[in-house]
């Protein structure tokens, strides 16, 4: 079984829950997905390994029953996470997290696998917006609204899980969004990249760096990209 930890407070859930309530009424029932509850790996932390935060951009179509505590949700998103493990559901969002995982691990030096289980048990997976559309990713005006709770939402994910690296995918979905979140003061391209854009942001407030790469659906060749972004987060993680 899959194990994992919720990557949002119960303060911060509730908040979640009320802003989900109100948005139900305000764009339609039918419209509206989540809440999605964010998850933390059981391995995540491990010593001397680099720790990975993956943000995407939304779910869609996630349950939304009312009525379900932060521990329900949880089991939701676990549940999601064993039918991943157990080759279910694989898309290329999947493959690319699970991928990555083991290469980060790999180029560490460190004994590592690309099977999901043993991947999701070492990561963190959560989106820029933890509200979605029940059968699209969300437009601007679902967006926005969530824009303030989500700024909090990840600077708490920042701040407690601490991530070495973090790999945004978002084909530069919400730029505005994301680098008021970020920051754009220590910007730049990723060097050795030839294929799709990466910027990497350092993040000096935690100590951590941020690679906003395009979302991997429709990505005919990932692989120099992938080992790119693997190189500089092994020359990060174990710089003097």
């Amino acid at each position: 079984m899959v194990r994992a930890m919720p990557g949002l407070s119960p303060e911060l859930f509730s908040e979640l829950l009320a802003l989900w309530e109100r948005l139900r009424e305000e764009f339609g029932e039918d419209r509206i997905a989540g809440p999605f509850v964010p998850i933390v790996g059981e391995c995540y932390g491990e010593s001397g390994v680099p720790k990975v935060m993956f943000v995407g951009k939304a779910t869609y179509g996630w349950d939304a029953s009312p009525g379900m505590s932060l521990g329900e949700r949880l089991d939701q998103a676990r549940a999601f996470y064993e039918d991943i493990a157990n080759n279910r559901y694989r898309p290329t969002f999947w493959r690319f997290l699970c991928r990555m995982t083991g290469k980060i691990h790999g180029v560490v030096g460190l004994s590592s696998s690309e099977q999901p289980g043993w991947a999701l048990e070492r990561l963190i997976w959560s989106n820029l917006f933890l509200i979605g559309a029940a059968r699209s990713q969300p437009g601007k005006a679902l967006a926005r609204a969530q824009h303030d709770l989500m700024g909090k939402l990840l600077h708490y994910q920042l701040h407690t899980f601490r991530p070495d690296a973090i790999i945004l995918m978002s084909n530069e979905y919400e730029g505005d969004f994301v680098e008021r979140v970020f920051g754009t003061e220590h910007k730049r391209k990723l060097p050795g990249v030839l294929g799709p854009w990466t910027d990497v942001i350092d993040l000096s407030s935690i100590g951590a760096r941020l690679y906003w790469t395009r979302h991997p659906q429709g990505w005919p060749n990932p692989e120099p990209e992938e080992q790119a972004i693997c190189q500089d987060i092994r020359a990060f993680f174990t710089r003097a």
